[in-house]
């Protein structure tokens, strides 16, 4: 038995129109999107990620994780077991801030790599 339920709008004048309501109307999510799928990434080993201090997840290589955060100033921090970054970001009401993160090889890794065949893999995160 299926049943029709009206729903009444109310329009409204577009000059008193703000942006709260059209952000609630679309319900849009503020929120920082943490990806790691640039090439230059050397695909090895999982980051850490922390936002505000507070752990968020795991993230391997061609991943992304999404968190929900309140409209202001939030630390992110990426951290693959040695090394760390942090980068500060102003995120906007309804706005979805995305941040690129991976792991590479400095310079002097490659000598390392074949002399010793170990190496030391640095992390690194930038706004897109």
């Amino acid at each position: 038995m299926n049943r029709a339920v009206a729903v009444t709008v109310e329009l409204r004048d577009v000059a008193t129109f703000n942006r709260q309501d059209f952000e609630r109307a679309w319900q849009l999510e503020t929120a920082i999107v943490i990806r790691r799928t640039s090439p230059n990434d050397f695909q090895d080993r999982q980051i850490y990620v922390f936002v505000d201090g507070e752990p968020i997840g795991k993230i391997r290589y061609g991943e992304a994780i999404s968190h929900p955060v309140e409209p202001g100033s939030h630390t992110v921090r990426v951290f693959n077991t040695l090394m760390s970054k942090t980068l500060t970001v102003s995120v906007a009401p309804g706005e979805q801030v995305r941040v690129q993160c991976g792991t590479g090889m400095p310079t002097v890794g490659w000598l390392m790599m074949m002399f010793l065949h170990v190496t030391i893999l640095r992390v690194w995160v930038t706004r897109e």
